[in-house]
């Protein structure tokens, strides 16, 4: 099966590449890699004259960017697989992944849970992470039908993912671009979750969007998908919307960093944005692409 590895990043050359290199270091290695970065300096030197990878820049988004990496892919391509930018793959991970999806006609699309995701609050080293997967004994559960994909590890038919493509309106960070995509995928198959403890999430932080459009689209694009799209279910929306506004919450007025490492004052930045979302749906309507005019 021809495989196509699509990696939207912005600003961290070094993560990227280190990621690149656990990539290249498969037992099962891809056809051709896509990264697609902002500006040159997303793209670490040299890689343009690689064998295998191919370089374009585009608008910043993640939504976009997958979406102009989806295009570039060889026609050929049976499986587009899109990872983030900063995850290390146990060795055999795209080898387990593809011959899942080779012996199961059904499943149009695949995500896992990573074995650890964003451990110690983003501050895991790559060698931890390479020993971590190393030492580690995978029990092969089944496969689990799933609402949506998790976007640090996807793994699509090329057709349907070239049908579908990515939401650009919901834009930058795109929170829940993936849960949409994985939704609208269902019907031309299964999507589940398998394999991903194979996997580390690094999530170091990086600070290439503001608390205050975090929290912004943390209301703002639940509330798009379930009133203008119709993909979430009410529950769904009331799950996302309240889950991030609830945290923000509670954790706004502590000295301390929450279990999720965010110090509170980068919580109230978030929760300021959550509250002008909510303005925002009241006095302009839903419309998750104005956050690219957000002046804080």
């Amino acid at each position: 099966m021809f495989l196509s590895i699509v990696i939207a990043s912005k600003g961290r050359p070094n993560i990227l590449l280190s990621t690149l290199e656990s990539i290249l270091d498969q037992t099962h290695p891809p056809d051709e890699i896509i990264l697609v970065g902002t500006q040159k300096s997303d793209i670490p030197q040299g890689l343009a004259s690689k064998e295998k990878i191919r370089v374009v820049l585009s608008k910043p988004g993640s939504s976009v960017q997958r979406n102009i990496g989806i295009d570039l892919t060889n026609f050929n391509s049976d499986l587009i697989m899109f990872l983030d930018d900063d995850v290390e793959l146990a060795r055999n991970y795209i080898e387990n992944i593809t011959s899942f999806l080779l012996g199961n006609k059904n499943v149009v699309a695949v995500s896992g849970t990573p074995l650890l995701n964003k451990p110690n609050n983003g501050l895991m080293s790559r060698e931890e992470a390479r020993q971590i997967l190393l030492s580690s004994s995978v029990s092969r559960k089944p496969p689990i039908k799933q609402r949506g994909l998790y976007g640090c590890n996807m793994t699509v038919r090329a057709h349907p993912a070239r049908s579908v493509k990515f939401d650009e309106r919901l834009s930058l960070y795109a929170w829940l671009e993936d849960r949409d995509f994985g939704i609208r995928l269902e019907k031309f198959g299964d999507v589940v979750d398998y394999g991903g403890e194979n996997l580390i999430h690094l999530a170091p932080p990086s600070g290439r969007m503001s608390q205050f459009k975090i929290g912004y689209g943390q209301i703002m694009n639940p509330l798009y998908l379930y009133r203008i799209k119709n993909v979430l279910t009410f529950r769904e929306f009331i799950d996302h919307a309240a889950k991030g506004l609830v945290a923000n919450l509670l954790w706004s007025f502590y000295i301390f960093k929450d279990r999720n490492g965010i110090p509170s004052s980068e919580r109230r930045k978030r929760l300021r944005g959550n509250f002008f979302a909510i303005k925002h749906c009241v006095t302009n309507g839903i419309s998750p692409e104005s956050i690219k005019d957000i002046i804080e």
